[in-house]
């Protein structure tokens, strides 16, 4: 269930968006206004918590630095693509279907967050993989 009035744990600040792209930038795309920032940084904290959600409660006392990443690129197409969307580039959109791909698999299981708690300035990313079907000849 969904309170409008819940905020949503945030895993960055306009200053973050600020210290990667410039305040100009910034400024162009959310027209200054720092409500438009502040939400759509709501949302996608909301979009990454459902993802991780299943794993580890949620939202994080802080947020880890892969977790900061998802945030800031998806963060900065979305305003980008709102108000410039002729100017977003190749790399720009890759990061952020990145970003997507990566909540996917930690919503799968395929990536565990499961350390992601206590390892803060490190986290921990594992990979469930098959059995392997060749090995090495010694």
């Amino acid at each position: 269930m969904c309170d409008a009035h819940i905020i949503p744990m945030s895993y960055i600040a306009k200053s973050d968006l600020i210290s990667r792209y410039g305040a100009d930038l910034v400024a162009t795309f959310s027209r200054e206004d720092d409500a438009v920032v502040t939400m759509v940084i709501a949302e996608t904290c909301a979009v990454i918590d459902a993802s991780i959600g299943k794993q580890i409660d949620v939202p994080l006392p802080s947020a880890p630095l892969a977790i900061k990443k998802l945030a800031i690129d998806m963060v900065y197409y979305a305003l980008k693509n709102a108000y410039a969307p002729s100017t977003v580039t190749d790399q720009e959109l890759a990061n952020y279907r990145m970003a997507l791909n990566t909540l996917e698999k930690y919503e799968k299981g395929v990536l565990t967050v499961a350390d992601i708690q206590t390892v803060q300035a490190t986290p921990t990313i594992s990979f469930k993989t098959k059995t392997r079907v060749f090995g090495r000849v010694s």
